[in-house]
């Protein structure tokens, strides 16, 4: 048996189980969480449609150049201009109080600005300010006189009134942005309503805010623009985040999907204060504390391409005043920049050690450092990017920094980061922040950051003040319940128990799963796919983020499938000549997806097209792997071909004749004298880079016929498909596989696996 650390965990087919203690995951009613719209989700009034990954880029190439100005102006703040292309993510608030019971409030979606504090809107007074204080938006302009919560902040007599700056008797603010926008207007206090985690909206009062009256410069995207101000949520004293520390305890927290997430899968929340999820294992970094700036700073202390760090000197990347230098954290920019000097020093890095055997290609809007993948080359095999903090690594691997596509059947890839002198800042954009959960604690002056699979953590939601989910099967069925953290116990291949503490499951109470009749046993799944739902992720300290396992053929006499155990870590058996194949994940897919490129029956290679195993923009297609499917299944155009090369090698052979088998295989034949799998055939699934042979015994069910007659039959024991192509626990016995999910790779080989069971 394994040491500790590397315990053994080996289970026993199906059968697990479970012994309950109460440690349910519950959320407090001392924080609060709001739902972030991304601007390419079916919630925002930007919503692109069903667009290509090449428009996806372009859009978010196009929201980083806007938010690029060369020089600013009474203020540290660097912004966009009022421009839907600009904004990555909004929220949308509800702000007054009105008599009307259908809108009690108004609606208004506001730019989420981590480098600025104040929230404000336009107020209908700027009609009457004169011509051009009001830029176009589609919402009504908020009338402000008309709520019976606004209450204006008396001139010098509040703690957020700027002394000596008032209009008439009511305390006034300013603000000027990096494109030479401006905004002037009253400082007052409102209601504000969020739609939160819960299922329900969440109000709270007395949030001082601007009520914009003179607001010029801005320019608009459209006469359709819905962007009706910004949610400042800077570290500074009129920041949300201060004003309410009771609910917000000075803190905030989010994890962003990656940038080609489908955003209308999941609901991104941003939380605060007790609401914040209790993450292990996080690094942290001080915050610089730079009185009067309105963005998060960070120390860089330098940057590494690989193991190799740039010659840079400290001063080029140390903040050095208020307004100059310096890096920044801003889910508000697309995309990370750079200074020049900065950039030029990565990118001759990059040339020099890693591109050389590249070949450039054009660039792709400000992306300039732009190459062809050479075969047999993936994002997989590019450097990590990595920026050295104060007492601790925020690495950037592959995914997040470059951006990849297809152009013209050719594979490229540029490096996602621009370069551009902002005041000689550094800032980290949105793109390269996916997948990491981010905690901004402005008490402790500290930042907290780990990676994370962020598109999993969207997908609670609360009943009850309990954290809930909700997951749907491609056949279907269902299940919704309550997430709570549980202790597991295995039987273990040693017969002994093996304990897991903490893992946290889903305690179904609507369930819409058909399992058979009553006598059923089994009580739910075991869920082993990408994401940190997994008990791969969760007991990753164990599993090393791999799992094998070795599954008996059925057997010829009783038709009854042997035990055999699910091994993961040290304790997975090693055998010698192990073919190896990508193990693929579709975007937020859970499946393991293989790369089929052909099939042969014996030796002969069958005349199927590409186009056929590949995967399709909608989701269909493709191949996956599953344990969990008894037969594997074929894309029709495949089976076809399969059928047609079986039945010609069977034509004309004594004693046999079509017969029609059980419901759903479709290949089936009679024969009169009992042989077994005598003079049956393989099958050959080529997976890129290996080759899974299938012999007779996996390939076809051999049963006894139904009937007083003698003899016997045989079906393929695979079945059409008109979606996608699966290789299913039958087609995969006498063969070990092993899940390296770090390496990304699916390693298998022919054994006896009736040795393991």
């Amino acid at each position: 048996m394994a040491n500790s650390g590397k315990k053994l965990l080996s289970l026993q087919y199906v059968v697990l189980l479970l012994i309950f203690e109460a440690a349910k995951a519950k959320s407090s009613s001392s924080g609060l969480s709001m739902k972030l719209i991304h601007r390419d989700s079916v919630e925002s009034p930007f919503y692109p449609g069903n667009i290509t990954r090449r428009e996806r880029i372009e859009l978010l190439l196009a929201r980083s150049a806007t938010g690029v100005e060369q020089k600013t102006i009474n203020t540290t703040m660097i912004r966009p201009k009022m421009d839907n292309q600009g904004l990555m993510y909004m929220v949308q608030i509800g702000i007054g109080t009105f008599a009307s019971p259908r809108s009690p409030y108004y609606n208004y979606f506001l730019h989420l600005d981590t480098a600025s504090d104040l929230i404000w809107t336009q107020c209908d007074e700027c009609r009457r300010r004169g011509r051009g204080s009001c830029f176009r938006q589609k919402p009504p302009l908020f009338p402000a006189a008309q709520s019976r919560s606004y209450r204006p902040l008396p001139c010098d007599r509040h703690a957020l009134c700027f002394p000596g700056e008032c209009i008439g008797a009511t305390c006034s603010y300013f603000l000027g942005y990096a494109d030479g926008a401006t905004t002037i207007g009253y400082l007052a206090q409102e209601s504000f309503t969020f739609a939160s985690d819960k299922n329900k909206t969440e109000r709270v009062k007395d949030i001082v805010f601007g009520c914009g009256i003179k607001n010029k410069g801005f320019q608009e995207s459209s006469k359709t623009n819905v962007v009706a101000g910004n949610f400042g949520l800077g570290p500074g004293k009129f920041s949300f985040l201060r004003q309410k520390m009771s609910l917000t305890q000075g803190r905030f927290s989010y994890c962003l999907p990656p940038w080609d997430t489908d955003h209308n899968n999941f609901t991104v929340f941003l939380r605060f204060g007790a609401d914040i999820p209790l993450t292990k294992g996080l690094k942290t970094t001080p915050m610089s504390k730079n009185p009067g700036s309105a963005s998060y700073f960070v120390e860089l202390k330098g940057v590494s391409v690989g193991n190799t760090r740039l010659d840079i000197p400290p001063e080029t990347l140390a903040r050095r005043n208020k307004r100059h230098g310096g890096c920044s954290v801003d889910s508000g920019s697309s995309i990370t920049i750079l200074p020049p000097t900065v950039y030029g020093k990565l990118k001759e890095m990059l040339i020099k050690n890693h591109f050389s055997g590249y070949k450039p290609t054009k660039n792709l809007g400000s992306l300039h450092l732009c190459y062809l993948f050479p075969p047999k080359k993936e994002l997989k095999h590019l450097p990590n990017i990595t920026f050295h903090l104060q007492d601790s690594d925020l690495v950037f691997p592959p995914q997040l920094g470059y951006i990849s596509d297809i152009t013209s059947g050719k594979k490229y890839f540029c490096l996602a980061m621009i370069s551009e002198d902002i005041d000689g800042m550094t800032i980290v954009g949105a793109f390269q922040q996916a997948n990491t959960r981010f905690i901004f604690d402005t008490v402790k002056q500290k930042l907290y950051f780990g990676p994370e699979d962020c598109t999993l953590a969207y997908v609670c939601q609360c009943i009850n003040n309990s954290c809930s989910y909700n997951v749907r099967y491609l056949d279907s069925t269902s299940s919704s319940g309550v997430l709570a953290s549980e202790n597991f116990v295995f039987s273990s291949d040693v017969g002994k128990i093996e304990v897991v503490r903490n893992l946290v499951f889903g305690c179904g109470v609507n369930n819409r799963k058909n399992y058979g009749n009553n006598s059923n046993k089994i009580a739910g799944i075991m869920g082993l796919g990408w994401g940190s739902y997994s008990i791969l992720s969760q007991a990753n300290s164990i599993t090393e983020g791999k799992f094998s396992y070795c599954l008996p053929a059925i057997n010829k006499y009783t038709h009854e499938w042997p035990n055999t155990y699910l091994r993961f870590g040290t304790d997975i058996i090693k055998i010698a000549n192990l073919s190896v194949t990508p193990l693929l994940r579709n975007k937020d897919q859970k499946v393991y997806h293989l790369v089929l490129q052909g099939i042969s029956i014996n030796s002969k290679k069958l005349k199927i097209s590409d186009q056929d195993f590949r995967l399709k923009t909608d989701g269909s297609g493709g191949c996956i792997i599953d344990s969990g499917t008894p037969f594997s299944r074929l894309i029709r155009p495949a089976y076809v071909a399969v059928e047609k090369a079986l039945k010609s090698y069977f034509w004309g052979r004594r004693n046999l004749k079509p017969f029609k088998g059980p419901k759903g295989f479709e290949l089936c034949y009679e024969r009169k004298r009992p042989k077994g799998y005598k003079n049956l055939p393989s099958m050959t699934f080529h997976f890129k880079n290996a080759n899974l042979v299938v012999r007779p015994e996996a390939l076809f069910l051999v049963m006894d016929k139904i009937s007083s007659v003698k003899g016997e039959y045989f079906c393929l024991a695979i079945i059409s498909s008109d979606f996608i192509s699966v290789l299913g626990s039958y087609q995969q016995t006498n063969h070990r596989f092993i899940y390296d999910t770090k390496q990304k790779h699916l390693l298998f080989g022919e054994d006896d696996c009736s040795k393991d069971s």
